[in-house]
This record gives structure tokens, sequence and C-alpha cells, in this order.
């Protein structure tokens, strides 16, 4: 069974006041994609190889970006098996969850790594109020489905070759 992850702040000691910040930069990504006002919003989390980010089901409130280790989005299949849906390293999850009710599936960390947690109401706020942001959204939403659609061809290619010069 999988524990939940736990939603803390990651602290940061500051080894030149000798104490401990509950704040940290995001990582340059998010820091040119959402706009400042949402920056207070966010948490960074620790999640630990095995760990549920959510559940599938659950309503969504928080959105997540990927910024070390792997998280995998997954379903139970007709079979009872795991059905991978994605793999995301350096990526957002859950960022199809904007406008739904609830998960459309389960997100498990696969690698330990370092996760920033983004709410969800927040960004839809964001997205209204701004339209730099709602295009600079658009733009990384349009980036991510080209390379889903390459990454489809090229898994359809016959051959480690042929693939491999596709890439």
């Amino acid at each position: 069974m999988m524990r939940i992850l736990r939603f803390t702040l990651c602290k940061v000691y500051d080894f030149n006041h000798m104490s401990v910040s509950e704040t940290r930069k995001l990582p340059l990504t998010l820091q040119e994609l959402l706009p400042q006002e949402l920056w207070h919003g966010c948490a960074w989390l620790s999640g630990l190889k095995g760990e549920r980010l959510f559940p599938q089901g659950k309503k969504p409130d928080q959105m997540f970006y990927v910024d070390s280790g792997e998280v995998v989005l997954q379903r139970v299949g007709s079979q009872g098996e795991n059905i991978v849906l994605q793999r995301a390293r350096q990526c957002f999850v859950a960022e199809a969850s904007l406008q739904t009710s609830a998960y459309h599936c389960d997100a498990v960390v696969t690698v330990s790594g370092e996760i920033v947690a983004i709410p969800i109401k927040l960004v839809r706020h964001a997205l209204q109020a701004d339209s730099a942001f709602a295009l600079r959204w658009m733009a990384m939403l349009n980036k991510e489905l080209k390379r889903l659609r390459a990454q489809c061809e090229r898994l359809s290619i016959k051959g480690v070759r042929n693939r491999l010069l596709h890439l």
C-alpha cells in the first residue's frame, strides 16, 4: 500500500544566517511561465519512491511540476494490470485536471525527487485575469502535445536504428 505524499514545504538551510527558511526558488521553467502572483502559493514537496501524489477520483486541488525524480500517471486496466499513461520528468502532472471534477488516474512517484505543488484555483484565476500568462500556458501545452505526438510516431517506427534516427 502506497503512502500519500506529505504536503509540507521543504525547508532550506541558510548557511549565512544559520537558520531555516520556508522559501525556495522555483525552477526557472516555472519562473518564466507562471505570473509572480502565483509563486507564493507554490510549495516544494519531497516525493519518495512508491508514494502516491494523488489517487484517481480525488477532487483536484493542485497540479504539480516534477523538478527532479519521476512520477508516473497510471490506471488499472480491465485485467487488473497497471497501465502507464505518462512518465513525467521535468514537466507538469495533473495539468489536465484544471477543468475536471476528479483526477483521471493515480500519480505515483517512481524515482524519488523534488516536486512543486501549484494550487489549481490560483492557476484558473490567473488564466482568466492575465492574457499574457494564458498565451504562455497555451504555448507550453502546444509544445508538450507536439512532443507527445513525435513520441507516438517514434514508437510506431520499426527497428531500433530507425527509432534512434527519428529521435
